[in-house]
């Protein structure tokens, strides 16, 4: 559990750190075991009959959107949290369907941009250039992109195996 734990305890860039207060510094706040798999999880630990990297987890949207968490933010679909209403468009809407916050927001590994999986980031050069706070990314093939500060792309991305 190395990377994960470490992701939670150390890694000021991770959303898993970022989290922290709001489950009371407890992995459980949001990994909520039961008995059957908590049996399982130690029976594997002891005997260290697991695989690395573990299984994802992954959450739905009405987890995420539940009361005490994102609740109140005004996310999805189609209204911006406050750390993206400064943005020239609204990487929340629903202009695409309703999407799972998993697809871009990773809570043990670097966040994923998606939206540059099929648009041209960086289309609003004629805008005044990269938005304060952006990266400028080598896509590949000479072509360069942007995204958000401590993002990646979704050409880019590679999970930590560990």
């Amino acid at each position: 559990m190395g990377k994960y734990y470490d992701s939670f305890v150390n890694d000021t860039d991770s959303l898993a750190y970022k989290h922290r207060s709001a489950v009371n510094n407890q992995c459980l706040g949001c990994h909520e075991a039961t008995l059957s798999q908590t049996v399982h999880e130690v029976q594997t630990q002891l005997a260290g009959n697991y695989e690395q990297p573990f299984s994802k987890v992954t959450f739905s949207n009405d987890f995420c959107l539940q009361s005490g968490c994102h609740s109140g933010a005004g996310v999805m679909p189609g209204a911006s949290e406050s750390s993206t209403a400064d943005w020239s468009f609204d990487p929340h809407s629903d202009y695409h369907g309703v999407q799972q916050c998993n697809s871009c927001h990773l809570m043990h590994d670097q966040s994923v941009f998606t939206c540059a999986g099929c648009h041209q980031v960086g289309a609003w050069e004629g805008e005044g250039g990269v938005p304060e706070g952006w990266t400028v990314q080598e896509l590949g093939d000479g072509q360069t992109g942007a995204v958000p500060d401590g993002w990646t792309t979704p050409f880019l991305f590679e999970a930590d195996a560990e």
